[in-house]
C-alpha cells in the first residue's frame, strides 16, 4: 500500500462532539489545513445527519470546498452519506435517487470520486431490497465516472454481496469497515478474500468489547489483527483508498497522527 491511498473521516481531526460521532466540524476549514500537515492524502466529506446549515454539502456550495482543498493541497477523494444511517433510504427510494442525483452533480464539481452510501442502520436492508434499489442505480447513473461504494451489515449474507455485487463492480461495490467485522465477529481475512473484487473502499477503525459492547479504540488498542489485514490486502493487491474512521480522545489532532502513524507503521 502506498501512504496517498490514506484519508480520513471529516470531523474527526476538529470534532464538532467529543461524545457523538459523525457530527458535521464547525471548524471545517481549518481543519482542511491540519489534516494535511498531519499527512493524510484526503478527507471524506460527510453529507451529516443534521442537515448542518454550515455544511457545504446541504448548501451545495462547490466554490467554497474547492477554494479550501485548494489552499490547503488536500483531496477530497470522496464522501459518505451519513445522513441515510439515521433515515431510512428504502421509505422512499424515489426521493433518495433524487437526492443522489443532486449529489453526484454536485461531487463532479468537487472533484470527489468515490460516494459512500450506508445500508445500516436505518436503512439496514434485506438483499432483494438492495438488489431492486442497485438495478435501477444502475440505469441512472451507468454513464457516470463517480463510483459508489455500499457500507453494508450481516443482515445481508456473504454470499448474497457478492451476488450482488458482482454484477455491478467496480463501479458499483462494498466499503468493507473493519470495525463491523470486529462488532459483528466476523473474520475480515476470509470475507476481504471472499468479497475482493466487490470491495472498492475501506473503511478503517478499531474496537475493543467492554462488556458486551464494543467501543471504538485508536488504532492498535483494540481486537484488529493488524499483521493479517496488511497481508490480506497484499493479497488481494488492494489499490482503492483507506478513509480512517477512528476513535479521538479530547484532542482531535493529537489522536489524528496517532492513528495515522500507527496505520503507516503496519499497513504500509
Amino acid at each position: 500500500m502506498k501512504k496517498k491511498q490514506f484519508g480520513i473521516m471529516q470531523g474527526r481531526i476538529f470534532p464538532a462532539s467529543y461524545s457523538a460521532y459523525n457530527r458535521f466540524p464547525k471548524l471545517w476549514k481549518e481543519e482542511f489545513f491540519a489534516t494535511k500537515k498531519i499527512g493524510y492524502n484526503y478527507l471524506e466529506l460527510i453529507y451529516d445527519e443534521g442537515n448542518s446549515c454550515e455544511n457545504p454539502l446541504h448548501n451545495l456550495d462547490h466554490k467554497d470546498i474547492l477554494k479550501t482543498a485548494k489552499k490547503s493541497k488536500l483531496k477530497t477523494y470522496s464522501m459518505v452519506l451519513n445522513f441515510f444511517a439515521k433515515n431510512n433510504i428504502f421509505s422512499n427510494t424515489d426521493k433518495f435517487i433524487k437526492t443522489l442525483m443532486i449529489l453526484v452533480k454536485f461531487s463532479k464539481k468537487i472533484n470527489v470520486k468515490v460516494i459512500v452510501i450506508p445500508v445500516i442502520e436505518k436503512s439496514s436492508s434485506n438483499s432483494q431490497k438492495l438488489s431492486n434499489l442497485l438495478k435501477k442505480l444502475h440505469q441512472k447513473f451507468k454513464k457516470e465516472k463517480i463510483r459508489f461504494s455500499f457500507e453494508l451489515d450481516s443482515k445481508i449474507s456473504l454470499i448474497d454481496k457478492k451476488k450482488i455485487f458482482s454484477k455491478y463492480s467496480p463501479k458499483f461495490g462494498i466499503c468493507y469497515d473493519t470495525g463491523n467485522s470486529l462488532s459483528e465477529l466476523k473474520d475480515f481475512n476470509y470475507e476481504i478474500n471472499y468479497l475482493k473484487k466487490e470491495i472498492n473502499h475501506l473503511h478503517l477503525k478499531d474496537k475493543k468489547r467492554v462488556g458486551r459492547k464494543f467501543v471504538n479504540t485508536f488504532l492498535g488498542n483494540g481486537l484488529l489483527n493488524f499483521k493479517k489485514l496488511k497481508e490480506v490486502l497484499e493479497k488481494i493487491d488492494y489499490k482503492h483508498r483507506v478513509t480512517l474512521e477512528c476513535f479521538y480522545g479530547k484532542n482531535g489532532v493529537q489522536s489524528g497522527k496517532k492513528n495515522i502513524n500507527y496505520a503507516f507503521t503496519k499497513l504500509l
